[in-house]
């Protein structure tokens, strides 16, 4: 997720000349306005010696060379292949999160709540994704909420309130939606985002997880799917609410949201 730090233990920075110029360990410089992201990523200096750090962010270039990034106030980090990695100033990474279009985040955990079958149409209704039509192919369309203060999480609780079971806390493994939103202060939604999908499933032992997130200029994709690998059910109704934590700044730009559950097959 986005709430991960960097410890660097093995990578000190080196001073380096102005340019498109890296030392030992990174890459800084300014780029020409019609740079392409392969291109810098192409040019930038890459060590065997990687630094301790978690990935934030995934891009895949036209010739399939994989990176991850991770961004900082400082510039960053970015890894190719998994195998080499180079540092990064601001201004470069400024521009490789400007222009890399969609970008995958790392997922991590997934809070999760059991909070009961419902078919509330207020819910649907109500969600970022109410009016999208395109269909995804072995695929259902959850309904989608961004909760960018604690008024919203707490307009949320109120207003489903008498259609989820907002209090509901399962086997001491999962919290209540009420406590599990409650950990979320006003300092993380200073510059943070939480973002919420409901989900139904046909068993109560079934579990459920964030599989994909993915971030393009203007559009937010969640993709949710199942973990258990439980093969016998209990034939009844269950509803969950899963949430994930995204940058304020990645959502600026957004005017399309939207979030699916694999089906099983």
């Amino acid at each position: 997720m986005l709430l991960l730090a960097l410890l660097l233990t093995s990578c000190t920075a080196l001073a380096a000349p102005a340019g498109n110029t890296a030392d030992a360990c990174g890459s800084e410089g300014d780029w020409p306005a019609d740079a392409t992201v392969d291109e810098v990523l192409d040019a930038l200096t890459y060590s065997d010696a990687t630094c301790d750090g978690i990935p934030q962010y995934y891009y895949t270039a036209a010739d399939g060379t994989a990176y991850a990034f991770h961004f900082d106030e400082t510039g960053g980090w970015v890894w190719r292949d998994g195998k080499e990695e180079a540092t990064v100033d601001t201004e470069t990474a400024r521009f490789l999160k400007a222009n890399a279009g969609t970008l995958r985040y790392e997922v991590g955990p997934t809070p999760a709540a059991a909070v009961g079958y419902t078919e509330s149409e207020r819910l649907l209704k109500g969600a970022l994704n109410a009016e999208a039509t395109a269909a995804e192919a072995g695929r259902v369309r959850l309904p989608l909420y961004r909760l960018d203060t604690k008024a919203d999480a707490d307009g949320f609780l109120t207003e489903f309130a008498d259609q989820l079971q907002i209090d509901y806390e399962l086997n001491g493994a999962y919290p209540s939606l009420r406590h599990l939103l409650a950990s979320y202060d006003e300092g993380f939604y200073a510059s943070k985002s939480l973002m919420l999908v409901y989900l139904t499933a046909n068993s109560t032992s079934n579990r459920y997880g964030i599989h994909e997130v993915k971030v393009g200029e203007s559009a937010f994709f969640l993709l949710a799917a199942r973990t258990d690998h439980n093969e016998v059910g209990d034939a009844a109704m269950a509803g969950w609410v899963l949430l994930f934590e995204v940058a304020d700044e990645d959502l600026a730009a957004c005017n399309a949201y939207d979030a699916f559950l694999v089906m099983e097959e």
